[in-house]
């Protein structure tokens, strides 16, 4: 369907690699990342149909 979009689901996802941002400030509890590698048991993909008012992505 060429107005379907996909709804990737990773299961028993954990982080095993993180770059940190470069914007460190002291004063803030916040950590940005730049990057972040995922290692996980099992990727489920479904199509889902887009909602009321919810516009598709054509390129999917």
């Amino acid at each position: 369907n060429p107005g379907a979009s996909r709804c990737v689901v990773l299961y028993e996802a954990f982080p095993i690699r993180v770059k940190p941002d470069g914007d460190f400030d002291a004063t803030s509890a916040e950590v940005s990342l730049r990057e972040m590698d995922l290692a996980c048991e099992y990727i489920g993909v479904d199509a889902v149909e887009p909602g009321p008012g919810q516009v598709a992505n054509p390129e999917i």
